[in-house]
C-alpha cells in the first residue's frame, strides 16, 4: 500500500522497453490509472569512496568499489611515487591497505580502474585518489 509522500521506485534486471502502469485509489474508492512506455538502458556507472580506516574496528577497515555495467575490470592503487601497491580484476575484491603484509601510512594513495562498458563495448577509465585514516 502506497502511502502519500512515497517514493515509488523499481529496479529493472535488464535493458529494454517496458510498458509500465499506475492505479491508484482514494479513501473514497475513486480509482484512476496512467501508463506509459520506458527505455531501461546500459548506463556504466562506478562508485568509489575516497577515504576508508584500516584500523581494525569493524568500519571501513577495506576499500572497495561498486559497479553496474561494467566487465573486464582491472583496477590497481599506487603510492605517490608511481608503485603499484595492489591490483586486481575483480569488482568482488578489497584492499586492506597494506603491501606486502606490511601496514600503510595515513594518507593518499592513487586509484586507477580500467573495464569495458557492456553497453557500447567501450573501453573505459577511472583515475582517482584514497585516502587511508587510521
Amino acid at each position: 500500500t502506497f502511502q502519500a509522500g512515497e517514493i515509488l521506485r523499481h529496479e529493472y534486471q535488464d535493458t529494454g522497453t517496458f510498458t509500465i502502469q499506475l492505479i491508484v485509489e482514494n479513501e473514497l474508492g475513486c480509482i484512476d490509472s496512467i501508463q506509459d512506455t520506458i527505455c531501461v538502458e546500459n548506463i556504466a556507472r562506478i562508485y568509489v569512496p575516497n577515504v576508508f580506516s584500516p584500523n581494525g574496528d569493524g568500519r571501513n577497515d577495506e576499500f572497495f568499489f561498486t559497479a553496474f555495467g561494467i566487465r573486464d575490470v582491472e583496477w590497481a592503487v599506487y603510492n605517490r611515487y608511481g608503485d603499484q601497491l595492489f591490483v586486481s580484476q575483480s569488482v568482488f575484491d578489497s584492499w586492506d591497505g597494506t603491501f606486502r603484509g606490511k601496514i600503510l601510512d595515513t594518507g593518499v594513495y592513487v586509484l586507477r580502474i580500467s573495464y569495458t562498458d557492456i553497453g557500447t563495448g567501450e573501453r573505459g577509465f577511472y583515475h582517482g585518489s584514497i585516502t587511508i585514516v587510521r
